[in-house]
């Protein structure tokens, strides 16, 4: 026995009438609060294989992933007492990429970590080599979780 069209229709129409809608209140949303940041390190190469987005709390933590990664200029001191680290690697194939962050933002308990990957365009020569552009950063200790945010960004290397 077939089931008539307008019985189906109707049905579907009593159905998703009898929802309702679901409204978010915004108005108690929190407000980002941007949190300062300071580059500890910079680099383009290292011993981790993974991408690794990571928040370091200590000098141990600290320790294991400083001997990881190597760096032109020493990093800076940090104080764990009052700071914690956010690092953000990138493996990648060949040359001319590099990270650098450019927010970090409170949101409630939330940390948001943002930065970008500077990738070269197709108009660039890179050197053909294995490397580990990475970032580290200090920002103020907070026990809350982090989430970290990537956007990648293309670089001419043409005078135009």
């Amino acid at each position: 026995m077939a089931i008539p069209r307008t019985f189906i229709v109707v049905l579907g129409l009593a159905i998703t009438g009898c929802v309702e809608s679901a409204e978010v209140d915004t108005s108690t949303a929190a407000e980002p609060e941007v949190l300062y940041f300071e580059t500890v390190g910079i680099g383009q190469s290292g011993r981790l294989a993974d991408t690794t987005e990571v928040v370091l709390r200590s000098a141990d933590e600290w320790h294991v992933m400083r001997d990881s990664l190597r760096t032109v200029e020493p990093f800076r001191p940090v104080d764990f007492s009052q700071t914690m680290l956010l690092l953000a690697v990138l493996p990648q194939s060949s040359g001319g990429y590099r990270i650098q962050f450019e927010s970090v933002e409170a949101v409630g308990d939330q940390i948001l970590a943002s930065y970008v990957v500077y990738a070269p365009a197709p108009d660039c020569l890179t050197l053909m080599a294995l490397t580990l552009p990475y970032e580290v950063v200090a920002v103020r200790r907070a026990a809350g979780q982090v989430s970290f945010r990537r956007r990648v960004e293309l670089e001419s290397c043409s005078a135009d």
